[in-house]
């Protein structure tokens, strides 16, 4: 049974069970968050534009926990309308939401929009952690958009920032990608610099992928240069950790072992890299 009031407050009270009902149930948070936002927009002027930012807001988390990304970006955006013109002080997270939402949409863009906008946020308000996320996340953005230089340069923008903070695994992750942008733009000697300096980070980590990831772009690089024996030992160790990490990613499996495969090959071992290819066909029809 809801409080009974009216208008504004009964919003509110409306907008306070959406908050509860959100980890029961999708529906029943959408159908009050829904009512809440109704009432405000029916007061007009009389209600602000911070209150119906909240409202927004409810509505887009009710849709994005019923999978409803598309609809929920729509109301995230209303909020971050809103909180453009109140000047809210976590508009930054806001941003960032939005665009790890337009992310899973496959936006980049837009994503890469939405990144720009909390960099800019962050180096006004000076806060280096979230500034340097940021970046990072831009970068993402522009690795997913195949601008390769940007970002090249935006991870190399956030790496003294996460070493003065001492966040060992974010420098570790920034140099993997300045080595993979390295690769993509043809700087093979810098993606090897870089390759090495990620993979010594990943060593002594939890996470086998970052590491498996760090020694396939070495591989990639040697193989470039036609270096078949250098890539050797990157490749061995790509192997190993891609197919026995404890949570195995199947498409980091398949493109280690597609490179063992252009490995075979170059060195001439045809036979046994069309038996690789054979195995990998099965695995790509599987992941489909």
């Amino acid at each position: 049974m809801l409080p009974q009031t009216t208008g504004e407050a009964r919003a509110d009270v409306l907008l306070a069970l959406c908050k509860e009902a959100c980890n029961r149930s999708g529906e029943e948070a959408l159908a009050l968050s829904q009512t809440a936002l109704e009432i405000y927009e029916s007061l007009g002027d009389a209600i602000s534009g911070a209150d119906l930012a909240n409202a927004n807001l409810a509505v887009a988390t009710a849709l994005k926990k019923l999978n409803r990304t598309q609809e929920a970006g729509i109301e995230l955006a209303k909020a971050v309308a809103f909180h453009r013109d109140d000047h809210f002080a976590f508009l930054d997270d806001l941003l960032r939401m939005q665009a790890s939402w337009y992310g899973e949409l496959g936006e980049w863009q837009s994503a890469l929009e939405c990144q720009i906008e909390a960099i800019a946020l962050n180096e006004i308000d000076g806060d280096e952690e979230f500034l340097a996320l940021s970046l990072k996340n831009a970068a993402d953005c522009y690795w997913n958009l195949a601008q390769y230089q940007d970002a090249k340069t935006e991870y190399e923008r956030a790496v003294p920032i996460f070493k003065n903070l001492k966040l060992v695994e974010d420098v570790g992750y920034c140099y993997r990608k300045i080595a993979e942008s390295n690769f993509e733009l043809g700087n093979m000697f810098d993606a090897i610099a870089f390759g090495k300096k990620a993979a010594d980070i990943a060593f002594f980590g939890s996470a086998s992928e970052p590491h498996a990831r760090a020694h396939l772009v070495l591989v990639k690089a040697h193989m470039a240069l036609g270096d078949l024996e250098e890539a050797t030992p990157h490749l061995v160790d790509a192997q190993a950790l891609a197919n026995f990490a404890q949570e195995k990613n199947w498409d980091l499996v398949v493109e280690v072992e597609q490179e063992r495969a252009n490995h075979m090959k170059a060195g001439g071992f045809e036979a046994d890299a069309i038996s690789i290819e054979a195995r990998l066909s099965t695995i790509r029809e599987t992941l489909g």
